[in-house]
């Protein structure tokens, strides 16, 4: 490849990337249609492209580039976690299978494995008790306004309306605010009033989304940043409302098939535990190197 080819490479990566970081997808996505990604060796700025087009919901191309980054970085839970969400997204239950079996020995330990069993299951219509087992055993290590939301729903899908609420005040509780809080408590109105407080806190959400949009940039905040799972975040110490109250062995899946210690939630909170957060490798600006000759 010539410089004169580089150097195009190099204007359009970076002019991506900023539209990327500006949250403008679909523009970005059109420079990422004109570059052979092919030819591109830097498993960081595959990864990138992937996430553009997953944000544009062009799953095919995300799947695909993001198979090259695999093959140049295999090895990376980061992204056999990501492969495997896409594959579910394509359709490829199958490959999502092999993908998730891995995960599973890459990384035995790591609790997002639960979300990609979930998904998967989700994926093969299995019935919902076995969905419900998965978000539970990832409830034990981590408790994410996502997937907390995604359980409540899950009780409800089931008719377990008692779980489905205590979920729904659980997740009011321990994260006041945010899209997943005020989806819980229009979820609970469904069944019962909300309490005074929170009423109150719904009421005003559409100031506090208001006043968030304004202070904070519009950043990146797709889960695989923590190997596939949102940071939770940390409650502030308070001691909690009391409102009207509402391991290791994993079976393993195989393909074409569906499948289906108990820690007390206090302690699980008190834990919130982080899956360790693992490097792409990558090079922290595109270069000119990026292409194969």
């Amino acid at each position: 490849m010539n410089a004169v080819d580089k150097y195009d490479y190099k204007v359009k990566t970076e002019e991506m990337l900023e539209l990327m970081e500006d949250g403008a997808y679909r523009q970005a996505a059109e420079i990422a249609d004109e570059i052979d990604w092919k030819r591109v060796r830097n498993t960081g700025m595959l990864a990138s492209v992937s996430e553009i087009y997953e944000k544009n919901k062009e799953y095919p191309k995300a799947y695909e580039v993001l198979n090259l980054a695999y093959r140049r970085a295999e090895g990376s839970r980061k992204i056999i976690s990501r492969l495997c969400t896409l594959a579910v997204k394509t359709g490829n239950v199958d490959e999502a299978i092999d993908y998730y079996d891995d995960f599973i020995q890459i990384a035995p330990k790591d609790p997002n494995q639960y979300i990609l069993r979930y998904q998967i299951l989700r994926a093969q219509r299995a019935p919902v008790e076995q969905q419900i087992e998965a978000l539970e055993e990832y409830k034990k290590s981590e408790y994410i306004e996502e997937w907390a939301y995604e359980l409540a729903k899950l009780y409800q899908e089931a008719g377990m309306t008692a779980e489905c609420l205590e979920e729904c005040d659980d997740l009011i509780l321990w994260f006041s605010e945010g899209q997943y809080v005020y989806k819980a408590m229009e979820l609970k109105m469904k069944y019962k009033p909300l309490t005074p407080s929170q009423q109150e806190k719904y009421d005003r959400r559409y100031e506090k989304l208001s006043e968030e949009t304004e202070e904070m940039p519009d950043v990146l905040t797709y889960a695989e940043e923590k190997d596939g799972a949102a940071e939770a975040p940390i409650p502030e110490e308070r001691a909690p409302e009391k409102e009207g109250g509402s391991g290791d062995n994993i079976v393993p899946l195989e393909k074409k098939k569906k499948i289906g210690d108990t820690m007390p939630l206090g302690e699980a909170l008190k834990k919130l535990l982080q899956p360790e957060k693992e490097s792409l490798s990558e090079e922290e600006e595109p270069e000119l190197s990026d292409l194969a000759e």
